[in-house]
């Protein structure tokens, strides 16, 4: 009877280990994790002219439980640097990542960085870049493309002007090159507040190749002083007509018993 109750002790005291070692609570895997403060998106919102270029230190935190390591930090164009103070963060840490975007369109715009580290999950992290430019008086298209052109004949090019200010803009001193070029925008004309005003540059090539153009006028707003848009054109040379009596080279005939009479071919006229 006494063996009977050790072994049902002993058997009793293998579950109990047993399940203890069941409950024990496995040490987590070291793995580094990537995060960017705020989110992958970064939005300027509503920017003026006076405040570019755009700026931001960005923290990128280290939610793992080893070292993060950042490889490469690459952005998506050249007007976007994206300097890092340093590649290795520790658990809990960050490292701070400067951005400035250099730009010089209105309207929308959208950049990214790419982020690329030794987190398992996130080997590329893409942190994306967003802005609206709101000049005052903006221009669409910034450049002015002159297409198609031909040789003596009028070329134009266009650009829309937007007012996004809550006053009226009144043009002055409208100056446009080459000599010859002419632009429908005149001194004194006025684009109410919100209204568009579609510009027409025009103008006659004389010559072939490329060619250049630029307009150039002031305006009555303090935010917009002045304004320069430059545009470019080609004028290509047409390609060379064949003349009815140049000669010819006649294909070499083929001929039944494997005789060739013109084996490199002859000139016919």
């Amino acid at each position: 009877m006494k063996k009977l109750f050790l072994m049902v002790a002993a058997i009793a005291l293998i579950f109990s280990i047993k399940a203890k070692s069941d409950n024990t609570v496995q040490p987590a895997a070291k793995a580094s994790k990537i995060e960017i403060d705020g989110g992958d998106t970064y939005n300027w919102g509503k920017v003026k002219p006076e405040k570019l270029p755009l700026k931001a230190i960005i923290k990128i935190f280290n939610r793992g439980n080893d070292t993060l390591k950042i490889g490469e930090v690459k952005p998506g164009c050249g007007c976007t640097t994206a300097p890092l103070d340093k590649k290795d963060i520790e658990p809990g840490g960050f490292a701070s990542l400067n951005v400035t975007i250099n730009v010089n369109n209105d309207g929308k715009i959208t950049k990214s960085i790419t982020i690329h580290s030794n987190d398992p999950h996130n080997e590329s992290k893409i942190l994306m870049l967003e802005a609206e430019i709101t000049r005052a008086l903006a221009r669409y298209p910034q450049f002015l493309s002159f297409q198609p052109v031909d040789l003596n004949k009028q070329a134009s090019a266009e650009m829309t002007l937007k007012n996004n200010s809550d006053v009226s803009i009144t043009i002055k001193d409208v100056k446009v090159e080459p000599e010859g070029a002419t632009t429908n925008l005149k001194h004194n004309d006025v684009i109410a507040p919100g209204a568009d005003y579609k510009v027409k540059v025009s103008y006659t090539p004389t010559k072939f190749g490329g060619f250049t153009c630029k307009l150039n006028f002031k305006t009555d707003h303090p935010e917009v002083p002045s304004v320069e848009s430059n545009g470019w054109g080609t004028v290509n040379q047409p390609a060379p007509e064949l003349k009815a009596d140049s000669p010819v080279v006649a294909p070499a005939p083929v001929v039944k018993d494997g005789t060739n009479p013109n084996p490199a071919g002859q000139i016919k006229k």
